[in-house]
């Protein structure tokens, strides 16, 4: 094989690995900011609007049934 090539082809796996280190890095950036804002906003929300009424109606039938009981 041409020198040539296989020294495009280490430079070529090195730029591509350092492009998944990034993209890792940004995602889990990300990631940690949405937690963060999350969290301030539990902090500052008072219990009752974090409380989420079931959506399903099935959910619904059964919480129904349990509180008639």
């Amino acid at each position: 094989m041409n020198p040539w090539l296989m020294i495009l082809a280490s430079l070529g796996s090195v730029v591509v690995m350092g492009g998944v280190f990034v993209l890792q890095q940004t995602l889990r950036r990300r990631r940690a900011a949405r937690r963060r804002a999350m969290q301030s906003a539990r902090r500052h929300q008072p219990v009752e609007a974090l409380e989420v009424a079931p959506t399903h109606p099935a959910e619904e039938l059964t919480r129904r049934s349990v509180a008639e009981r």
